[in-house]
């Protein structure tokens, strides 16, 4: 689960730096796949169910954290600038 758990936080933040998203993409998921392979074939398929299951409740915290962030701030990134009247 602990392996599940960073592979989700660090697929999420791939995405951010993207310039070629479906290249990225497929990437990921191979890398993913062939993880996935290599853990039912010396643990067996309970731990591999662990593993999707933490790297897939992560990675949509990771998302849904960063639209967080997107929505509060701007895309910009304009931390302190982009604040509305009501926040500060």
């Amino acid at each position: 689960m602990g392996i599940g758990l960073v592979w989700g936080w660090w697929i999420g933040g791939i995405g951010r730096g993207a310039r070629r998203p479906l290249l990225d993409a497929l990437a990921t998921g191979a890398a993913t796949l062939m993880f996935s392979l290599g853990i039912a074939a010396y643990a067996g398929l309970r731990p591999l169910l662990f593993f999707l299951s933490a790297g897939g409740l992560t990675l949509y915290l990771h998302l849904a954290w960063m639209q967080g962030l997107k929505d509060r701030f701007g895309p910009s990134g304009g931390w302190p600038e982009r604040r509305s009247e009501d926040d500060r």
